[in-house]
């Protein structure tokens, strides 16, 4: 494999039934293990219909290392958000 930001690295994508991802594993040059295996878990449908995974998991040396989106929302402008559309970013 070539390019990207990270070039030689691979990802296997672990699909359920429904062809949604329920994990991948990866072989990255970061991470010594190779292999190490990410869920993805507790998908929602956001109220336009797209779908996300929420959490993501993985064992590292039998410790499992989690983490979670909590209150996710959709809007179509900063407004559905409760800020004001003139938002600036740094």
């Amino acid at each position: 494999m070539t390019g990207g930001v990270t070039p030689g690295d691979g990802y296997f994508w672990i699909l359920d039934a429904d062809k949604k991802p329920k994990a991948f594993k990866m072989w990255v040059s970061i991470i010594p293990l190779k292999g190490v295996e990410a869920s993805w878990e507790n998908w929602v449908e956001l109220s336009g219909g797209a779908w996300l995974s929420t959490a993501h998991g993985f064992d590292v040396f039998g410790k499992k290392i989690s983490t979670e989106m909590l209150d996710v929302r959709q809007g179509d402008s900063w407004r559905d958000f409760g800020f004001d559309d003139q938002i600036e970013f740094l």
